[in-house]
């Protein structure tokens, strides 16, 4: 009884480190250009995805490294992290320089009705509006028979007008 009481105060202990690293990892991902704040706090869940080849590793200067080969001929997923978002717009970044047709990052708004989602890939940013405070959540999407070798720096940014 005492052992696993022990065991969850230390999974809530070793849950709250991870969290302050990657809010920590998340900061350091703040724009330059503006100072804009990412938004996005990644959950730091490492690890291969499902079956395949891929690892997904995060790096100590807030990005995570994807490398390995999706043997399948069908996409893989995994997911980044969720957060809450306020009404506004928002700038999702963080594939420039991949390969096209290899990894992108999937965003998904839940909406009263519908989910929308938005899509970024190798070589843009992706602009959308959020109409009332909404849970989003960030998958990294792996193509079909992806080779990887890749650094990818996912963030959120809220735009100064908070309308598009």
């Amino acid at each position: 009884m005492v052992s696993t009481a022990l065991l969850y105060v230390g999974d809530a202990v070793y849950e709250h480190i991870l969290h302050q690293r990657m809010v920590r990892f998340a900061a350091s991902s703040d724009r330059k250009t503006d100072g804009a704040s990412n938004m996005m706090i990644l959950n730091g869940e490492k690890g291969y995805v499902g079956d395949t080849g891929i690892l997904v590793q995060y790096l100590e200067n807030g990005s995570i490294k994807i490398t390995g080969r999706n043997p399948y001929d069908k996409s893989i997923w995994k997911k980044l992290g969720s957060v809450k978002l306020q009404k506004g717009t928002y700038t999702l970044t963080g594939l420039t320089g991949q390969q096209k047709n290899t990894v992108e990052l999937q965003l998904s708004v839940e909406a009263d009705t519908k989910s929308l989602s938005y899509y970024c890939q190798y070589d843009k940013e992706v602009t959308f509006f959020i109409d009332k405070e909404r849970l989003v959540n960030l998958h990294l999407r792996i193509y079909p028979y992806a080779d990887l070798d890749a650094v990818a720096r996912p963030a959120i940014y809220m735009e100064n007008d908070g309308e598009i």
